[in-house]
Order: structure tokens, then C-alpha cells, then sequence
């Protein structure tokens, strides 16, 4: 729950002015689609609808900050795990923005599912 107050808090002083040009000159589809996947079939309910309601520019920023981070070899291989590929789509460096405030609150949930014993 504390993790969800921080990343609400702090989702709360970004403001438009924070965000930043895309620096992405074309669009991996499949990887746009792979993380929208992954985000909404995510294991604490909470995500997944929430992931549900974030519209195409959060998904194609987040998608062009993987292909500017990491190999195409590495995208490749988190293709084909979907819990992973969530894992490195919400711990994505970059500037602040309002798709950081989105990452925040997702991790906050996700955080929460983590700390549960299981």
C-alpha cells in the first residue's frame, strides 16, 4: 500500500510540461502489442484493468524506450515471456513523463502482488 501512495504522489507532480519529444523514428508493432499483452494479462487484477485503460501513446512510448534500451536479440527473448517482458517494460530509465506516471502506479500494484507470501 505504501508503494501505491509514493507512485500515486508522485504521478501526481509530473506535469505536461515535463513530457518529451519521442525520439523514435519507426514503431515495433509486435513489440507495442507484446507489452500491452503482457501488461494486461498481468497477474494482480488491478494492472491488468488499468493496463486496459491506457491509450496507444502510453504503449508506443513505452515500446520505443525498450527499442532505444535494448538489443534486438534481447527483445526478441522477452517476446516469448510475458512476465519478464512486463518486468523490463516497467523498469524502463527515462525522463519523466506522464507514461513514468503510469510506470509508477503499475509498479505500486505489482509491488503489492510481490510482497504477498505465496
Amino acid at each position: 500500500m505504501k508503494h501505491l501512495l509514493t507512485a500515486s504522489l508522485v504521478a501526481l507532480s509530473l506535469t505536461a510540461g515535463d513530457a518529451q519529444a519521442n525520439p523514435c523514428v519507426a514503431l515495433d508493432f509486435d513489440l507495442k502489442i507484446a507489452v500491452q499483452d503482457a501488461l494486461m494479462g498481468a497477474e494482480d487484477p488491478r494492472v491488468s484493468r488499468l493496463a486496459g485503460y491506457l491509450n496507444d501513446s502510453f504503449y508506443n512510448d513505452l515500446s520505443c524506450r525498450m527499442t532505444l534500451t535494448y538489443t534486438g536479440e534481447a527483445l526478441q527473448a522477452l517476446l516469448g515471456n510475458p512476465p519478464e517482458l512486463m518486468k523490463a517494460a516497467l523498469t524502463m530509465p527515462a525522463p519523466r513523463n506522464q507514461s513514468d506516471a503510469l510506470i509508477l502506479i503499475l509498479q505500486a500494484m505489482q509491488a503489492t502482488v510481490d510482497e504477498l507470501p505465496g
